[in-house]
């Protein structure tokens, strides 16, 4: 590859840095969870399948919404009392910048919880562009089920 044609390539490369956080807010993703005695949703997932695996509790499917992103200041302000909201990591990229399908991952409804799934925190990882940190609102949904 020449040169030029290299220079190109990674001109149009893009990063979650690229994403305007505001075109976040409002998407909504349908989801299975694991719904907890205190009423808390646990291990939202794509996969009513795989949660069956390890759910203890009772699986629901459930409508998981972007609420809000964060600031690094924001970040920093930011006090959680478990089950109050649910945090959760944005991606559309992979960890090589290289576009992958958008999804929510990391769902933890507690900032404690969801900051110990990055080695150096959630705001470093959003500021090197691996993802985008983002506030959820899960809220259980009803299946409709095709009648004999």
């Amino acid at each position: 590859m020449e040169k030029k044609e290299r220079a190109k390539m990674e001109e149009k490369k893009k990063t979650h840095l690229d994403i305007d956080h505001n075109t976040l807010v409002g998407k909504i993703y349908n989801m299975f969870a694991d719904l907890r005695k205190n009423g808390c949703y646990w291990h939202p997932s794509s996969s009513e399948w795989e949660l069956n695996l390890y759910a203890p509790e009772k699986v629901v499917p459930v409508t998981v919404e972007i609420v809000r992103t964060f600031t690094e200041k924001e970040w920093k302000n930011e006090k959680s009392k478990g089950g109050e909201k649910y945090y959760g990591y944005y991606k559309c990229y992979d960890i090589r910048d290289k576009p992958h399908p958008e999804r929510v991952v990391m769902i933890w409804p507690s900032r404690g919880q969801f900051d110990m799934c990055f080695p150096a925190g959630a705001m470093y990882s959003q500021k090197r562009g691996h993802g985008i940190i983002v506030v959820l609102k899960i809220t259980e949904r009803e299946v409709l089920k095709c009648q004999e």
